[in-house]
């Protein structure tokens, strides 16, 4: 007798506190309440898992450009398997909603649970990896991030609500399943508030800048955009080199990727002369350089006794886009004497390298020697790594983008003069 009168002791109490909320509860129970949140639920589960296929489409289209490229593959593929979960997940909610709408129920205790996979096993992970790719970057606004970021939010204020009202104030299920609900209604609450903080922690970490050593930069830089900010952090004193013939570690200066940048199309000409053993570099002026050993290089000013190949390389700037986060240097090379030839087996070799903090003299091809000689950059003692250099944002991941110049035979090339 002592349990059956513990449990109309609890229902009476229950029924006690219920008394204060009787216009609340009359809401809920309503026809059109339960229909309008059922067609909130069932719209906004659509878009989310639109938007959830859409993050990662986004990111796995994301190309290999200046700094950024795609997430790492192991991200790429963590997207996808909970992209899947959170579809089942989505549709098991919606397909519950629609159930309880038309039996006339409150949430059930299925609904309760599917409430909470949908939280555990879609928002919480997504909202995580998004803010994983977040902390890798800067300088740039993902608006896809952002967007699943919104969602976030919008979603966690919802549910919470969802769980305060339905759960909390006032539960329907007094009986055995009390604790089984209690349980979902306590994990639902604490996955609302972890999405709430995620999604919010994307938002303020997207209009931060970094700078070059991961730290929150506090002072207002010169002119500030998220753009220019982090040209001013990545592509400062970093040139595009052309790697010699003869020697792996050495390389030629070519230009600047500032002054690709901003003044696109930039056009070089490289003449090679085997035989002589010299090369020459043409821009604005041509300078031309003979091997005499491997360590000395001198101005050559002569005529050149045999013939030589030509070779014209075209760089233009790839302007920020949703395939390219910071944009991209795209180039294009053709041998003169035979504009149709494919250069694949000659070896061209571009690539990009910034000049060490010491470095003090005037930009050339070649470095000069104190003898009036020249020699090659060095990839040892010269530069910078550019791997380093490239650390992104509050985490300093590495890049996942290219380190050289992408070819493009789109580029039309018509000077080889």
């Amino acid at each position: 007798m002592t349990k059956p009168n513990r449990q109309l002791s609890n229902i009476s109490n229950i029924e006690q506190q219920h008394t204060g909320w009787q216009w609340l509860h009359r809401l809920i129970n309503s026809r059109s309440y339960k229909i309008s949140i059922c067609l909130f639920v069932v719209i906004f589960n659509i878009i989310d898992i639109c938007v959830d296929w859409w993050f990662f489409v986004y990111n796995g289209t994301l190309k290999q450009g200046l700094v950024f490229g795609p997430p790492p593959r192991n991200t790429l593929w963590a997207i996808r398997i909970f992209c899947i979960i959170a579809t089942c997940t989505s549709l098991l909610e919606i397909i519950q909603i629609i159930h309880d709408t038309c039996q006339s129920r409150p949430t059930s205790l299925f609904g309760q649970i599917t409430n909470s996979l949908t939280l555990w096993f879609e928002d919480v992970p997504l909202l995580t990896l998004n803010l994983l790719i977040v902390i890798c970057r800067d300088g740039e606004v993902t608006y896809i991030s952002l967007t699943k970021a919104i969602i976030g939010i919008i979603a966690s204020f919802i549910r919470f609500f969802s769980v305060l009202l339905n759960k909390w104030l006032i539960r329907h299920d007094y009986e055995r399943k009390d604790r089984l609900s209690q349980f979902f209604n306590a994990t639902s609450t604490i996955g609302v508030i972890l999405i709430f903080m995620i999604s919010t922690s994307i938002h303020i970490i997207n209009s931060l800048p970094i700078d070059s050593f991961g730290h929150v930069y506090l002072e207002k830089p010169s002119d500030f955009t998220q753009f220019k900010f982090a040209h001013q952090k990545y592509f400062d004193h970093v040139g595009v080199f052309l790697r010699s013939p003869k020697f792996y570690e050495k390389y030629i200066y070519l230009a600047d990727i500032v002054d690709i940048i901003e003044k696109s199309p930039q056009i070089f000409i490289y003449t090679v002369n085997q035989q002589d053993d010299v090369f020459c570099i043409k821009h604005l002026n041509q300078t031309c350089f003979q091997q005499l050993n491997d360590s000395n290089i001198e101005v050559y000013d002569k005529g050149l006794k045999s013939k030589s190949i030509h070779y014209s390389i075209a760089f233009e700037f790839q302007p920020p886009d949703s395939f390219y986060l910071l944009g991209d240097i795209h180039y294009n090379i053709i041998r003169c004497d035979d504009k149709t030839r494919d250069l694949y087996n000659e070896k061209f070799e571009l690539h990009y390298f910034r000049f060490k903090q010491n470095f003090n003299q005037t930009k050339s091809p070649l470095l000069s020697n104190e003898n009036q000689t020249y020699r090659y950059y060095d990839m040892n003692h010269d530069f910078k790594s550019i791997e380093h250099l490239w650390r992104t944002g509050l985490s300093r991941c590495s890049s996942t983008s290219s380190y050289n110049p992408h070819r493009s035979q789109e580029i039309s090339i018509n000077n080889c003069t």
